[in-house]
C-alpha cells in the first residue's frame, strides 16, 4: 500500500494523468476480473502492470493474453522482476531500485511507453 501511494505521489510530477489502482483492481490473480481490466482498458491510453515478482505468468501476463484474446489494443507495459536470482542483497526497497521497481522508476517507464 505505502509503495503504490509513493508511486502515485510520482505521477503529478510528469504533467500527465493516471489511475493507480493495484489491489484495488486486483487483489489476487484468481478469479481475474476480465471485465474491470476491459472497462479500464477502454478509458485509458495505456495499461501499466506492477509485479513484485517475476513477469511470468503474474498479472501482466494475464492482462496481456486478455487483451489479445479480446482484440482491444491499448498499449501495456509490463514491469516485474527479471527472470533471474537477485545480484544483490539488501532491503525491499533496495532491491526494488536495483530491479527498476522504485516509485520514481516506474513513473518514468510509465510516462516513456
Amino acid at each position: 500500500f505505502f509503495f503504490k501511494q509513493k508511486t502515485a505521489y510520482e505521477i503529478p510530477k510528469r504533467d500527465w494523468s493516471s489511475d493507480v489502482c493495484s489491489s484495488d483492481l486486483m487483489p489476487s490473480i484468481k478469479p481475474f476480473d476480465e471485465e474491470a481490466v476491459l472497462v479500464l482498458a477502454s478509458k485509458v491510453e495505456r495499461l501499466v502492470t506492477v509485479e513484485e515478482h517475476s513477469r511470468i505468468g503474474g498479472l501482466g501476463s494475464a492482462v496481456s493474453e486478455l487483451l489479445t484474446d479480446k482484440g482491444v489494443h491499448t498499449p501495456l507495459l509490463r514491469l516485474a522482476l527479471p527472470d533471474r536470482f537477485p545480484e544483490d542483497y539488501g532491503s525491499q526497497e533496495h532491491l526494488l531500485e536495483q530491479a527498476g521497481l522504485s516509485p520514481a522508476a516506474i513513473a518514468e517507464a510509465a510516462q516513456r511507453a
